[in-house]
């Protein structure tokens, strides 16, 4: 439109420039240029008043106003964004639950079957007589397997089993003289299965009062029964290298041939034992009790660790006594003969 003077909002528009028109000339085609330059002839002459243009004006562009809709796609963009973030994290959150509720019910469930074992094992040991013995070492061996896979149960495993021991080896009312005591196969697998308990630290000390246990023979090597009452116990030829005796009660026991090599008889209570034949190699003697007649003779003592040479004041020894440092007792003039 022509600009008209005196009127507001109107522009007059700059006339094009010849660099411009020679522009749209070399890129379009030759007849279209032809063509539009007839229809261009061909209209009338409207004279357009327009203002001279200085130079900073004449290179100066007006921005264009960004189209509505170009506007809002960045804020669509950004919404779906944070929705599907939102998404994943109501995803990992309930994930995150139901793995919590897995795991509780989890838990529960091994509970159930622990109680469940605990439940047959004890029915098993409960079974009398002599027919049932296979039956009652299937639940001896059962508790060790739980002692293992539930140690929380291990205090409670090991006092029944000491129940069992208690019940089924108690101490006779009259001791038969020289007559060593030998307790059924399952009061032995019982008192070797206390032995190995996984964790002796955690559970109380066994208790064998009252009993009076005939483990002769027995394969006790690397087991702790420390501070354990074995008053009057048979240990005779039993394998107890290595084993935890320390605090121990063993009076008046037969250990006579027994293997304490490397054993911990610390503080142990050995007075009056028969320790004839024993194989005390090495073995850990500080505080040891070995008065009141202990018989050591032809015990080998070479090695023993922390032995006072006045524990022996009371033993009775002989000519095949060995004392740690590999000399024969009578000769030092240690203990007192034995049979005299």
């Amino acid at each position: 439109m022509p600009a008209l003077d005196g009127l507001p909002g109107t522009v007059a528009a700059p006339p094009p420039t010849l660099a411009a028109t020679t522009a749209y000339q070399d890129q379009a085609p030759a007849d279209t240029v032809a063509a539009e330059t007839a229809g261009v002839a061909a209209l009338p002459l409207i004279p357009i008043a327009t203002p001279p243009l200085s130079g900073a004006q004449a290179v100066t562009t007006v921005p264009l106003a960004p189209y509505p809709e170009a506007a809002r796609r960045p804020r669509k963009v950004w919404a779906w964004t944070a929705v599907g973030i939102v998404s994943v994290l109501l995803v990992a959150a309930g994930l995150f639950y139901t793995n919590i509720a897995n795991r509780e019910q989890q838990r529960l469930a091994l509970q159930q079957r622990i109680a469940d074992r605990f439940t047959a094992a004890a029915d098993q040991l409960g079974q009398e007589g002599d027919d049932n013995l296979p039956t009652r070492l299937a639940g001896i061996y059962a508790l060790q397997r739980l002692m293992r896979d539930s140690p929380p149960d291990e205090s409670a495993i090991v006092g029944m089993l000491s129940a069992f021991i208690r019940i089924h080896a108690r101490m006779p009312a009259a001791i038969p003289e020289r007559i060593a005591p030998q307790s059924p196969e399952d009061v032995r697998a019982a008192v070797t299965v206390i032995g190995n308990r996984p964790d002796p630290a955690s559970t109380p000390i066994p208790d064998f009062s009252t009993t009076r246990l005939g483990l002769g023979g027995v394969d006790l090597h690397g087991t702790d029964l420390s501070g354990t009452n074995l008053v009057q116990a048979g240990l005779g030829k039993a394998d107890l290298r290595g084993a935890n005796l320390s605090g121990a009660n063993l009076l008046v026991a037969d250990l006579h041939g027994a293997n304490f090599s490397g054993a911990n008889l610390s503080g142990a209570i050995l007075n009056g034992t028969d320790l004839s034949g024993a194989n005390l190699r090495g073995t850990d003697l500080r505080d040891t009790k070995l008065g009141a007649g202990a018989l050591l003779s032809g015990a080998d003592l070479s090695g023993a660790l922390n032995l006072r040479l006045s524990q022996l004041a009371e033993a009775q020894v002989d000519k095949d006594t060995t004392l740690p440092d590999g000399s024969g007792a009578l000769r030092q003039g240690v203990g007192r003969p034995a049979g005299g």
